[in-house]
Formats: C-alpha cells, sequence, structure tokens
C-alpha cells in the first residue's frame, strides 16, 4: 500500500552536506518507489557547503525560514572563530556550555515556531498523510513534527543520525552521565508519541530501546542510484599503465580527521609513490596544504582538493581503483557507522578502511567482504605494498551492494511497519 508521507528535516538541499545528502536520498527512494512525499525543510544558510548541483527543487517541498541570532550567525560562518573555540576552549567547558544550551533552550528553536507551524498547515491545505518522519539533528525536528502527530494521529518515525541526549563522541561521556540523564528528560518530551525509532547505527538503535523503552528498527543503508549521466571526472584521470588512484572523500572535520600520517607515509616510502597517487577531496583539506608543499616527494604523490558536489565525487569516486576511509582515533568511534560508507559501496571499489577502533564501518567492510581494514599505520603500509605487487585485490560483489541501497531498505521498512 502506497502512502502519504509528511518528511521533516532541518538539513536539506541544496547544501551538499552529509546531513542534507542523506534526506534527500531517503526523499527519493520513497518518491520512486511510489509513495507521495511531501517535505518541510529548513531555509537555513549553508554557504559554508557547496550547492549540490543534482538537487533540483520540488513542487511537493516546503522551505521555512531561519532566523538566527546574530552572535550563532557568526560563529557559525566564520571557519576562524570556529576553529579557535574548538581548539583553544577546554573540551568539558564546550561539553557543559552546549549540554547547558540544548537543555535549557534546544538546538534550533528558531525553526520550531507557532509561524512557521501555521505556514506549514496552510501549504499542506487538505493533504493528510498518514505517516510522519522526521529526522535529527536537531532535536527541534521532533518537537515540531510532534505538532503534527497531535493534529494527525497517524504513525510516526523519528530517525537517529546520532543519539541526541547521549553523545560517544564526548570525553567520559556514558549514558548514565548526569548530563546524559538530564538531556533525557528534556528527549523525552520530544519524542514521547513516537512509534519507532529509525536508527542508522547499532548503539543508537539498542540506546532508544534500553532508555526510552522504544520501538527500533535498524537501517544500515545509504546510497540511490542518480539520474542522467554523471560529469566527467576533473581530477582523477585513469590512464593505461599508470599509477593506481586511491581516493579519500570527505571531510576533514576542522583538523579533527587529518591526512598527515598518509602524507608522512607516501614521504617516506618511495614504492608507495611509485604505485599510487593519493587524493583527498573534501572540507578542510586546505588545513594542511602548507605541510605537503612543505615535504620533498610527497606532495608529486598526494593532492589535497576542496569539496566538490555529491555527482562530481561520484564521477571522481568511479575513476578511482581504491577507497581510503579515514576513522579518527577517537574511543567514541567504534560506535559509528560514517555517511561516507554507503557511497564508496555504491561505488564498488575496494575499500581500505584506517581504523584504530575497529568502528561499525569497518564490521560492515569485513563482513560483506567490501575491503581491508588496518588498525595502524605500519599494517596500511603493509597492506597497499602488497596490493600494489598483487592483481588478485578484493573484487566486491554486486549483490551485497545491493544490501545497502536506500530503496531495498525503505521496502523493507515500510513492510515492518505495516
Amino acid at each position: 500500500m502506497k502512502k502519504k508521507i509528511l518528511y521533516i528535516s532541518y538539513h536539506y538541499p541544496p547544501s551538499n552536506s552529509i546531513a542534507s545528502n542523506r534526506s534527500f536520498n531517503q526523499v527519493t527512494a520513497l518518491r520512486r518507489l511510489g509513495h507521495t512525499v511531501k517535505v518541510i525543510h529548513a531555509n537555513v544558510d549553508h554557504s559554508r557547503y557547496i550547492e549540490n548541483l543534482y538537487h533540483l527543487e520540488h513542487s511537493d517541498n516546503l522551505s521555512l525560514p531561519v532566523n538566527r541570532g546574530s552572535l550563532n550567525h557568526l560563529y557559525n560562518q566564520s571557519f576562524g572563530l570556529k576553529n579557535f573555540i574548538l581548539t583553544k576552549f577546554p573540551n568539558k567547558l564546550l561539553i557543559f556550555i552546549n549540554s547547558l544550551k540544548i537543555l535549557l533552550v534546544g538546538d534550533q528553536r528558531d525553526w520550531n515556531t507557532d509561524h512557521n507551524f501555521s505556514v506549514a498547515l496552510g501549504w499542506l491545505q487538505e493533504f493528510t498523510p498518514d505517516l510522519l518522519i522526521s529526522t535529527s539533528g536537531p532535536i527541534e525536528n521532533h518537537f515540531f513534527c510532534s505538532r503534527f502527530k497531535k493534529l494527525y494521529g497517524c504513525y510516526w518515525l523519528a530517525e537517529y543520525r546520532d543519539s541526541w541526549s547521549y553523545d560517544p563522541m564526548q570525553p567520559g561521556a556514558s549514558p548514565t552521565s548526569l548530563a546524559s540523564t538530564l538531556c533525557r528528560l528534556k528527549e523525552s518530551s520530544a519524542i514521547r508519541d513516537v512509534d519507532l525509532i529509525l536508527a542508522v547505527s547499532p548503539v543508537i538503535h539498542e540506546y532508544y530501546q534500553t532508555y526510552f523503552d522504544k520501538k527500533s528498527f535498524l537501517m544500515l543503508a545509504g546510497w540511490i542510484d542518480f539520474e542522467g549521466r554523471l560529469p566527467n571526472p576533473i581530477h582523477i584521470q585513469k590512464c593505461a599503465g599508470s599509477k593506481k588512484n586511491i581516493l579519500h572523500l570527505g571531510s576533514m572535520l576542522l583538523g579533527k580527521r587529518s591526512p598527515i600520517p598518509l602524507i608522512n607515509l607516501f614521504e617516506n616510502n618511495e614504492k608507495l609513490r611509485q604505485a599510487y597517487d593519493l587524493y583527498f577531496i573534501g572540507r578542510d583539506t586546505h588545513l594542511f596544504h602548507n605541510h605537503l608543499n612543505n615535504t620533498h616527494h610527497a606532495k608529486d604523490s598526494v593532492q589535497l582538493i576542496n569539496e566538490i558536489d555529491s555527482t562530481q565525487a561520484r564521477a571522481e569516486g568511479l575513476s578511482a581503483d581504491i577507497l581510503l576511509l579515514l576513522m579518527m582515533d577517537h574511543p567514541g568511534e567504534r560506535h559509528v557507522v560514517t555517511g561516507k560508507i554507503y557511497e564508496y559501496i555504491f561505488l564498488n571499489k575496494p575499500i581500505v578502511v584506517l581504523d584504530f577502533q575497529y568502528s561499525e564501518a569497518s564490521k560492515i567492510v569485513q563482513k560483506y567482504e567490501f575491503g581491508y581494514t588496518c588498525k595502524s599505520i605500519d599494517e596500511l603500509e603493509a597492506l597497499l605494498i602488497k596490493l600494489s605487487q598483487d592483481d588478485q585485490i578484493i573484487s566486491p560483489s554486486i549483490a551485497n551492494r545491493n544490501l545497502f541501497n536506500v530503496e531495498n531498505a525503505i521496502n523493507a521498512l515500510i513492510r515492518f511497519i505495516g
């Protein structure tokens, strides 16, 4: 049975952010499967991201205004200010201030307003949904959606891409800590009437069952086929008999994810330089230009390239020989299913993960034989040398790849909720 769905997401294209692309992929999959989907999203300033050129406006999408305060706007748009605060202030102080802020006023209360709710109702007119889907974060998406739940009384699915009241990436994080306990009080009021949690990782799946007594559905999926022709690759050119191309796609997270160990590895290993060209494409790669430019040898084999839109990224990925995934050396990383793993799976090229914590992403790569996992730089160095000399490199199966297609996962989800 085809459904009429109201989908609420703060993040949505034309922003090229991971959160926006994930929402877009889900909505696209739902519409391709024949469901009627109305999307309400925030008209937020995403100028720090490039525009997603693949996105086309849809008549069933409504963009609502967000009124940020001047200080909040300055912080989000100023890379220098944000980088200074994140690197110079103690983590415990940042965690305390952020927890206090979201506990008292939420994430984006300027999106969940009476005015926006009234505008949305006028836009929906006679449309009566039989399924609500809200994404997180911010938590205000769920607060906003709770208004529609009270009005329509239909089934409500709340997606979590990160657990809101418990963040494993924070130092000393624990679901039983005072901060998590207090934040759960606020979060409980947001999702009180939720019928099902849609979890994107096992730790989220378990958390909302254990601490909120909510039914949860684990959905490990993320890629869709793009319609139309992809652009030609700009950065990675495949030539017969040339070196193999290794590609890392994704943000350097304001420097928290670093290519420096790989740059140094190429600087000191001539065999790697002779066998490979290494590309890092994504936001914040400029932070490492000085380090690369000061090398003697690595700069001839390693390139740092700014963010490109999702269609161009896919074209570059299809021209690569090996896809590199860098996970941060942080205990919280072991719970992470990073979003780009699904795009890597779509590309159907061997994946090499450098993962000090053995994350959920590494478990997927190993279980479905998508590639290789390395727990240290030394392991990675040995693997790359071996692969440069061995033609028997892993070739991922199409059948396993298709398990992570969003359309297949959405079909399973719809069958589950009935």
